[in-house]
């Protein structure tokens, strides 16, 4: 008995491994192993000048992912003439000179052509019911292109498998193979290198938002200074009180020296106090027996913004804000009042009334009295009563308190 004992294969054949996977290979790079490990089968026989004949998705069973050429029943060993005694194979993976009953290693290299194109596209480069219709197929047509998804460099390798000249194809299972490691390194580094171009162009617009994210920071930084500065001029603005020019201005005189004007504005006040201490008696005598001249009513300080201490005599000083303080030595009503365009004490600036002992500030609020350059000097009078003051001769228009 002549026995053949071969190696197991489990895993059916690459037909079955197609359908499973709907007609085609599950990824490129799987179709690209898959055709070097067909190669590798057939330079194994083309060194031994065996050509396989009728290479088939039927014929290559599997071993989990590797193949295994099998069927050798039509298998010829190359002899010095290409000639085939009779015509045998599949015709969809036959070359066109195996219709000619013409046979070499080349011809063996345009079915794994065909495979390889199956696999990539899931149908056959050559369609055909019948020999002579799958013949005029294979002899004058052109396959029609693989997917957009194939890249460039694994078409050309198709292509150049399924030349019509076998003399133009592929001359060795070595060479088909070597192509095709070289393109899977070069397709290895090409992604290599646009994922470090992607890398690259993620990193770029990260360093751009982070860029832009700053600059907005900064912006958003300048706009608050620039709010809190308008902020503090307008709070030390609210904290000043100028008082207004009457409309009547005197002809433009020399202008003194500003300390000399301060001190007749400082002497104004004092003399306007002096005359509010001799009026008060005589406008409100219901008090008998009082002598005014006999009884300390008021006090009051002058305060210069930024010295320590309050005065009461005062000297001229450049250059300063001042205000006003009151303390009365028993309860009583402060008018403080200024006069209108004819000189007439009809503008009140307060009426307000006062504890014994109460420091009673004026401007208030934290306010400072600030005199325009062009004025000479300001008269104030001050009125200090035990009773509210309705009607005056000096201000009939008190009522107003405006």
């Amino acid at each position: 008995y002549v026995v053949i004992a071969s190696e197991y294969a489990p895993d059916g054949s690459l037909q079955g491994w197609l359908n499973r996977h709907g007609g085609q290979a599950p990824s490129i790079e799987a179709a690209v192993e898959m055709t070097r490990g067909i190669l590798a089968g057939l330079e194994h026989l083309h060194q031994r000048r065996i050509i396989h004949r009728d290479l088939k998705p039927d014929n290559i069973l599997l071993q989990g992912e590797t193949p295994r050429l099998a069927d050798f029943g039509i298998s010829r060993v190359v002899k010095s003439t290409s000639l085939s005694a009779n015509l045998a194979g599949t015709p969809a993976y036959m070359a066109p000179e195996a219709f000619q009953k013409r046979r070499n290693e080349q011809t063996d290299l345009w079915s794994v052509g065909v495979i390889l194109y199956q696999m990539l596209s899931g149908r056959l480069p050559f369609e055909g019911d019948d020999l002579p219709t799958a013949c005029v197929a294979v002899r004058d047509e052109e396959p029609a292109p693989l997917p957009a998804a194939v890249p460039v460099w694994l078409q050309q390798i198709v292509t150049r498998a399924l030349l019509k000249d076998p003399g133009q194809r592929y001359q060795s299972a070595t060479e088909m193979r070597r192509d095709l490691a070289e393109a899977k390194l070069r397709q290895e580094r090409q992604e290599a290198e646009r994922l470090r171009e992607e890398e690259e162009r993620r990193r770029r617009e990260q360093e751009a938002q982070l860029q832009a994210e700053r600059e907005r920071l900064l912006r958003e930084n300048a706009e608050l200074r620039r709010l809190a500065e308008k902020q503090r001029q307008s709070d030390a603005a609210k904290q000043t009180v100028k008082i207004p020019l009457p409309p009547t201005v005197p002809a433009p005189q020399p202008q003194p020296d500003r300390r000399a004007r301060i001190f007749v504005i400082v002497a104004a006040l004092m003399l306007t106090a002096g005359l509010a201490f001799w009026l008060a008696p005589k406008l409100f005598s219901d008090r008998p027996g009082v002598k005014p001249e006999q009884v300390e009513v008021l006090r009051y300080a002058l305060e210069l913004k930024g010295w320590k201490d309050r005065v009461t005599t005062f000297e001229p000083v450049q250059g300063r804000q001042f205000r006003l303080h009151f303390i009365p030595r028993e309860r009583g009503f402060l008018y403080l009042l200024s006069p209108d365009e004819q000189q007439v004490l009809r503008t009140f600036l307060t009426a307000q009334q006062i504890e014994a002992g109460a420091d009673f500030v004026f401007p208030g609020g934290g306010q400072w009295i600030e005199l325009p350059a062009t004025t000479g000097q300001v008269r104030i009078t001050a009125i200090f009563s035990e009773q509210p003051v309705r009607q005056s001769p000096f201000c009939p228009a008190m009522p107003d308190r405006r």
